[in-house]
């Protein structure tokens, strides 16, 4: 199993970035731009303790085999589930990454990538492949906007397919994709319709020794 480290230290993350001006027209002809950002977690600078995260992405319902169906049956939010989830892991010496984590290990970056905005869709070819590539610290992420990322306790880098299925105007599918990114409450009502392409990175605490 391939890891990589994140340093303790004081990370930068959240939504804090300058969109070029044709993209917050985008924007703005889709929702209330002050509305929209509603969906981003917000600016923040975090201290962090040493931690360890897997390199490739584990699928949740992979995780959700190891969980009793009669204990499924009693989950009816995201915070249940990563509660069931921890305990799983936790098995192993895992557990899920906290959303600060989460983000100071992709980078804290607009995008995983860096700060390119493409143009189109994020399924137009050329564009997408910057999806697919690992990040700088090596870190494989779900690869379209229809997968969510686990954290906790919110989903992530994704919308379920809406901006793209919907035909939102650019650059609003892509903007799903940022690491900041998070699947609105009140699209949760049945975290189960989340699960099936839904992936998560665990981590673990590095000593301090």
């Amino acid at each position: 199993m391939k890891t990589t480290r994140i340093a303790p230290g004081t990370y930068p993350i959240g939504w804090r970035h300058q969109l070029p001006e044709l993209a917050r027209q985008g924007i703005d002809s889709f929702l209330p731009r002050e509305a929209y950002m509603e969906a981003f977690s917000k600016a923040r600078e975090v201290e962090l303790g040493g931690f360890e995260m897997q390199v490739e992405p584990v699928a949740v319902e992979a995780l959700m085999g190891a969980i009793d169906d009669y204990v499924l049956e009693e989950i009816c939010d995201v915070g249940g589930l990563c509660d069931r989830l921890d305990e799983v892991l936790a098995s192993s010496g895992w557990r899920l990454p906290t959303e600060d984590e989460f983000e100071a290990a992709v980078g804290g970056g607009l995008f995983a990538w860096g700060h390119t905005l493409p143009a189109g869709s994020p399924y137009q070819p050329g564009d997408f492949e910057l999806h697919q590539a690992p990040t700088s610290r090596g870190l494989m992420l779900p690869h379209n906007s229809y997968q969510v990322e686990l954290v906790r306790a919110a989903l992530k880098m994704g919308d379920g397919g809406s901006a793209v299925c919907g035909g939102y105007p650019w650059p609003v599918a892509w903007l799903t994709l940022s690491p900041s990114a998070r699947v609105p409450e009140s699209m949760l009502d049945d975290v189960f319709i989340w699960t099936e392409d839904a992936t998560v990175h665990p981590v673990r605490s590095l000593s301090r020794g």
